[in-house]
Order: C-alpha cells, then sequence, then structure tokens
C-alpha cells in the first residue's frame, strides 16, 4: 500500500514538474514567435493603418480642391 501511495506522489510530482515546464516552454516558443513576427512585418515596410487613413484625408483634401480650381 506505501509503494502504491508513493508511486501515486511520485506521479503526481512528475505531472506538475511536466506542467511548469511546458507552460516555461511555451512561454519561450510566444516570445521568440512574436519577435520572428515583428521583423517579418518590419522588413515588410507595411504603412500603418493610422498613417493609411492620414494619407486618405489628405488625398480627399486634394481631390476636392481640385474639382473646385476645375470648375473656374
Amino acid at each position: 500500500m506505501e509503494n502504491d501511495n508513493n508511486f501515486m506522489k511520485n506521479l503526481s510530482s512528475l505531472a506538475n514538474t511536466a506542467k511548469t515546464g511546458l507552460a516555461g516552454l511555451k512561454s519561450d516558443a510566444e516570445v521568440v514567435i512574436k519577435a520572428k513576427i515583428e521583423k517579418m512585418v518590419e522588413e515588410m515596410e507595411l504603412v500603418k493603418k493610422t498613417d493609411l487613413d492620414a494619407l486618405k484625408s489628405e488625398v480627399d483634401a486634394l481631390k476636392a480642391k481640385i474639382a473646385e480650381l476645375e470648375k473656374k
């Protein structure tokens, strides 16, 4: 009976150790993947949405001015 109890304690300890190790591995993997994605995005030279929206607003304003000047 004591052997069964020790076995269960050892199994529980092993499971807790594995859980802790896997949590650390998950955290490390997330950091590495996030860094790789950020690097890829930076290399792609993507435009931020706020910058694109500002540019669209400027283009719309210029189109309105052009239309006004063409009427004259």
